[in-house]
């Protein structure tokens, strides 16, 4: 059996997902721009919770822009190191985000693959 499937239902279909895709793909863009200029706001002390760093690695990764030049900067400058500041308080899903969106960014800085290891053999997982 044979769906119709009409052409003019198919290209507006078509053009209304390609128009929405598009979209989202700006706000993206936009939303990882001031993602960007949050983490070089002048400011003496720089301190955000752990939970911050690990949560904007994922975004990263998950949305394929871990490999930009911009975030590795971000990454190796800001987020790298408070990780490193604060992984007494990393729990398992951070432990777990951060691993993968340092694989998907390439970044094998050793500290910070040294400190998942580390907190990864000092955690019991049985939740």
């Amino acid at each position: 059996m044979k769906v119709f499937k009409p052409k003019l239902y198919s290209s507006i279909t078509s053009n209304y997902n390609n128009s929405a895709v598009a979209s989202v793909r700006r706000d993206l863009e936009e939303g990882m721009k001031c993602l960007y200029r949050l983490f070089y706001v002048e400011k003496k002390e720089y301190d955000l919770p752990v939970a911050f760093a690990t949560n904007a690695l994922y975004v990263l990764a998950r949305n394929g822009l871990a490999q930009t030049p911009e975030s590795h900067k971000l990454i190796n400058e800001r987020l790298i190191p408070l990780l490193l500041k604060k992984q007494d308080y990393l729990h398992a899903e951070g432990l777990a985000m951060t691993a993968y969106a340092l694989s998907e960014a390439k970044v094998w800085d050793e500290a910070a693959w040294t400190m998942l290891k580390e907190q990864i053999s000092k955690h019991d997982f049985n939740y």
